[in-house]
């Protein structure tokens, strides 16, 4: 495009900066904070492409160009400021794993491209295509997660006028599928947590570890919100706990956040069986100013590798075979115990859940037949039909 062309003219003023007037802002005058032409020029093309989303003299980026550093700290495309002015309250690991998902696997694939060169089918080949570094495919869900950093590129890249249309928008996401991990069953529950005080505790190694996994079997928390826990967090007269933050498990500093904080929920409660508040309010009683319950010799918060790690030597000690198994297995314990037992309402509540998910479910055929025969009314109904 030629100058007589340009939908804007640099104006040259003795002792003040460059100023451009633009043919879409008639009577509007705009210092470019530069001296030089160049420099000029530049920041009136950014500024019509912003405005219009028409690139004009600028050449189109490839896309390693574009996107390096996206999402880190630097923030070069005010990518984190609109997110928190649209306000989202997301903590640093969310950043840094679209981060590692742009480095990892998006940019060796594509980074060369030129942002106007990547089509829709470009895309959908490259997700259907992704392996880990084992040569195996990756599961749906991490396939979702890089097609949603990918797309937060693309916005961008639309929004700035390099291209006319996010390409991941005409892309089919993958079909989610929860995590496949077991239950730690009724009966190993038995196993890990007796009824009897002094073997608890020594199955356990301690009084505070006892009471954690008890609140994590009770409540079906996630581990970093059961870590969290301080003794305002507790509700005597209830048998209760409810918090809004958790540990995060890279900085192991307390946040004031939940996974499902910016999904909704803000918040997580549960109720506490006679065992569990037997030994907690012993433990507070016997703790003094304590603030948080669960803090490790050095005066750190526990932390999810090291409550699991804890979790798993102990399993081995009782004879329980975990396999894929974790501590957030129990979880899953949580939800399978309650399906029929309380009103759906109240089980999603306590799980944070808006409707059931079947990942969580671990009923064999024999217990999901013996739930619905134990619905008031329904043995006579069906025997008498």
């Amino acid at each position: 495009m030629n100058k007589k062309e340009k939908p804007y003219r640099l104006i040259h003023r003795e002792g003040r900066y460059i100023q451009v007037v633009f043919k879409h802002i008639p009577g509007g005058c705009f210092s470019t904070g530069t001296n030089d032409d160049a420099e000029a020029v530049r920041w009136a093309d950014k500024k019509l492409a912003q405005d219009t989303g028409k690139i004009t003299s600028a050449d189109v980026p490839t896309l390693e160009e574009f996107a390096r550093d996206f999402f880190k700290p630097s923030d070069p495309k005010g990518f984190r400021k609109r997110q928190i002015a649209r306000g989202y309250n997301h903590d640093e690991s969310y950043y840094s794993n679209k981060q590692a998902r742009l480095n990892n696997y998006i940019l060796p694939a594509h980074g060369r491209y030129l942002l106007d060169s990547i089509s829709d089918v470009l895309i959908e080949d490259f997700l259907l295509d992704l392996r880990g570094r084992n040569g195996k495919a990756l599961a749906n869900n991490t396939k979702n997660k890089i097609y949603a950093a990918y797309s937060d590129v693309m916005h961008e890249a639309k929004r700035l006028g390099y291209i006319k249309v996010n390409p991941c928008d005409s892309v089919q996401k993958m079909s989610q599928t929860g995590e496949n991990r077991d239950a730690i069953t009724e009966e190993e529950l038995l196993v890990l947590f007796p009824q009897e005080r002094e073997s608890l505790i020594r199955i356990w190694g301690s009084q505070q570890w006892a009471v954690y996994f008890l609140i994590l079997r009770d409540t079906g928390w996630r581990p970093g919100q059961v870590a969290g826990l301080s003794v305002l967090n507790y509700y005597p007269e209830l048998h209760g706990v409810y918090t809004t933050g958790s540990v995060d498990w890279r900085t192991r500093n307390y946040k004031n956040s939940i996974k499902t904080t910016n999904k909704g929920q803000k918040f997580c409660e549960g109720f506490l069986s006679d065992q569990t508040v037997e030994l907690l309010e012993d433990y507070i009683r016997t703790n003094p100013g304590m603030d948080h319950l669960f803090k490790a010799d050095n005066g750190k918060l526990f932390c999810v590798t090291t409550t699991n790690n804890h979790f798993k030597s102990v399993c081995k000690k009782m004879g329980i075979n975990l396999g894929n198994r974790t501590q957030y297995s129990m979880r899953h314990s949580f939800q399978t115990f309650y399906i029929g037992k309380i009103p759906e309402s109240a089980r999603l509540l306590l799980m944070g859940h808006t409707k059931t998910r079947q990942e969580y479910s671990h009923l064999t055929p024999e217990q999901n037949l013996r739930r619905v025969l134990s619905i008031e009314g329904v043995e006579d109904i069906i025997r008498n039909r």
